[in-house]
């Protein structure tokens, strides 16, 4: 029996897919690794595409291969089981070229390689264009009150006068986020920090109105809680840190973990998102209230997870590597 074929697709230093990968040679998969800047200077495509009309025997859907320019072997599009689609970087084109030139290359290169790749019949974790949805908070939010998430009071708005009712009715303080990151290119603009304001520094704004603004009620937490889930599989890790910072990405120093059980009607929320936006992986942000609630605050489904596996030995990776190599 053939060995199962994995393309992962990812940024050259990238510890969590080195990871998985290994996680993949162990279970004895043929591994091909490779980044989108990886195109045209080091990767080559070739695909094609027959009509069963004119050939019965022609195989319904794109063959052909992926090779390397350094001599390793070419990747056969119609083996492939699984790809693991982390976080690349852009296409990089000749610096001879005009802007207009690279433009024009992007774009035929993101409709022609990444819609090649983009149809073959694999394990996607995850689908970019299932990601794309996904990158939308106020999207995400309403399906979570949809789904009984309990996300906090929010509101978008380029209306200063909305904006300053909205805080006014909250009690004078609200957290706002930036909230175009996920759908930006890496490294492509600053997003502002998750901050509070208070009713004084809104009503000093004079910008307002340049563009549209994300603002949420302040939860009254006693900790957050990181959920993973990798197909039917959750967990959740309650994360604590000793300042009860707003953000706890911004005090990593000062974590404690504990492993917990998700409640059922979190987990049934869950799964309601997964199939929703049709992902095989995701990682999911909660404050834990006071009254011990947990309230929604967003989904990555492309979040890391690595430095929790660091910590805790929590087999995220085990479990990525044998979804992607099932067949």
């Amino acid at each position: 029996m053939s060995r199962p074929s994995v393309l992962v697709v990812s940024a050259g230093e990238d510890r969590t897919a080195d990871l998985v990968s290994a996680h993949l040679h162990d279970l004895g998969a043929s591994v091909s690794r490779w980044d989108v800047a990886d195109f045209p200077s080091r990767l080559v495509v070739d695909a094609r595409l027959d009509s069963a009309a004119i050939d019965p025997g022609a195989r319904l859907g794109w063959s052909g291969t992926l090779t390397a320019r350094d001599g390793l072997p070419p990747i056969d599009l119609t083996r492939v089981c699984g790809v693991y689609y982390r976080k690349p970087t852009p296409f990089r084109f000749p610096d001879e070229m005009t802007a207009q030139e690279r433009r024009f290359a992007e774009l035929e290169a993101r409709a022609g390689l990444l819609g090649v790749l983009a149809s073959v019949p694999a394990r996607w974790i995850n689908h970019p264009l299932t990601e794309v949805p996904a990158g939308y908070k106020p999207l995400q939010l309403a399906r979570a009150a949809r789904a009984g998430l309990l996300p906090p009071r929010s509101l978008v708005s380029s209306s200063p006068a909305a904006v300053r009712r909205f805080v006014d009715d909250l009690g004078g303080v609200v957290v706002h986020k930036g909230i175009g990151k996920d759908l930006a290119q890496p490294g492509e603009v600053p997003i502002p920090v998750t901050r509070t304001v208070t009713s004084a520094e809104l009503h000093a704004s004079d910008g307002l109105s340049i563009t549209t603004h994300l603002f949420q009620e302040v939860i009254d937490k006693t900790h957050d809680v990181r959920v993973t889930v990798v197909g039917e599989w959750m967990c959740a890790v309650e994360i604590h840190t000793s300042s009860a910072a707003l953000d706890w990405r911004t005090a990593y120093d000062e974590h404690e973990y504990e492993v917990v059980t998700v409640p059922p009607p979190v987990a049934a929320g869950l799964r309601s998102f997964m199939t929703t936006y049709d992902v095989y992986f995701a990682t999911f942000d909660f404050a834990v209230d006071r009254q011990a609630a947990w309230r929604f605050l967003e989904m990555n489904a492309n979040g890391e997870w690595l430095w929790l596996e660091d910590a805790l030995g929590l087999g995220i990776a085990r479990r990525l590597a044998a979804a992607l190599a099932a067949r």
